[in-house]
């Protein structure tokens, strides 16, 4: 789970598509009124593999 935001009663949350199993199993137990789902951006999915590669280059 990334970038995660908590705002009044809301969530919101980017997940990886191999832990969407997981979380949807998570989310099953709770009282959900609603849940939306948006398609990450290319410019997301870009930001998000070189900051990872930038991370582990300095560790």
């Amino acid at each position: 789970m990334h970038d995660l935001i908590e705002l009044d009663e809301k969530l919101r949350f980017t997940v990886d598509s191999d832990h969407l199993d997981e979380v949807m199993n998570y989310l099953a137990s709770k009282d959900i009124l609603t849940l939306q789902f948006t398609p990450s951006t290319l410019e997301d999915l870009f930001l998000r593999y070189y900051n990872a590669k930038e991370v582990v280059k300095h560790e």
